[in-house]
């Protein structure tokens, strides 16, 4: 369960209603109509500019906001090649042909196919960069969904806004039906703002968030199963190298450190 999501999320929430109830002019929000035109107009324009599968997958992603990714967190995958490494020390490089199943998405299993059926650095690191790149511009993709729609919900809020206005200056001879008006016509407003703030500029950045992690933790693989299987490193050397992606990251984050220091006494 990831908390940030669901501690802000509810906490968006009690922010927006206790605004409203704090104003008592929550009545004046329960505009049905404009929320169908902010909403329903989104949704359409999302599916003229995006193709089917991706929304499929925009949506599919949106349980990764609250759940764990399949994939392995890197100082989890640096912990993981050292542990491959000293096995491969002891027994081989064969010993590890499939100590990668069952391991995060499956991308360590891969890794270490490849550079068995390859036998080639060059051409190993070219297919697996190449696979990453791949997933990158995915997950770039499908984040881009979601900041399209940001862009889309005040745009249609505008023109829910316009369209309150119009029925204003309709009115315009009868005082007590133009206060009304303005109400629906920037209530309007308020659900595209909203929901582009709340909803879609969060989504958006926590996926480009999970998905910076699981390129970094991938890159960890290629290169920790390159130096097992075309470098004389002795684990230690490979994990204090692949502590190198970890620059930058604070301390609790970077937890291979152990393990490296278990694989110096190793060696």
């Amino acid at each position: 369960m990831d908390w940030t999501t669901l501690i802000g999320l509810i906490s968006g929430i009690a922010v927006v209603v206790y605004g409203l109830l704090e104003t008592q002019s929550a009545h004046a929000f329960l505009n049905i109509h404009g929320l169908i035109l902010v909403v329903g107009g989104t949704i359409a324009a999302t599916f003229i500019n995006t193709p089917f599968s991706l929304i499929g997958d925009a949506l599919r992603s949106l349980r990764f906001l609250f759940l764990k990714p399949k994939g392995v967190a890197p100082s989890e995958a640096i912990r993981t090649i050292v542990s491959l490494a000293e096995k491969a020390r002891r027994m081989g490089n064969l010993s590890i042909e499939n100590d990668g199943q069952g391991v995060g998405d499956g991308f360590l299993q891969a890794s270490i196919d490849v550079c068995l059926a390859t036998s080639d650095e060059k051409l190993s690191r070219e297919i697996l960069s190449l696979r990453v790149r791949q997933a990158k511009s995915r997950h770039t993709e499908v984040a881009n969904v979601f900041r399209t729609m940001s862009i889309l919900f005040p745009m249609f809020g505008l023109v829910g806004t316009l369209i309150g206005i119009v029925t204003v200056l309709k009115n315009i001879s009868n005082p007590k039906n133009v206060g009304p008006a303005m109400a629906v016509a920037l209530s309007t407003a308020f659900f595209g703002i909203l929901l582009a703030n709340m909803v879609c500029v969060p989504v958006a950045g926590k996926l480009r968030l999970r998905a910076i992690e699981e390129a970094l933790s991938q890159e960890i693989f290629i290169e920790g199963v390159l130096k097992i299987f075309f470098s004389p490193m002795i684990p230690s050397q490979i994990g204090l190298y692949l502590e190198s992606y970890m620059a930058g990251r604070s301390k609790g984050s970077a937890a291979g450190a152990p393990a490296v220091e278990g694989a110096a006494k190793t060696a």
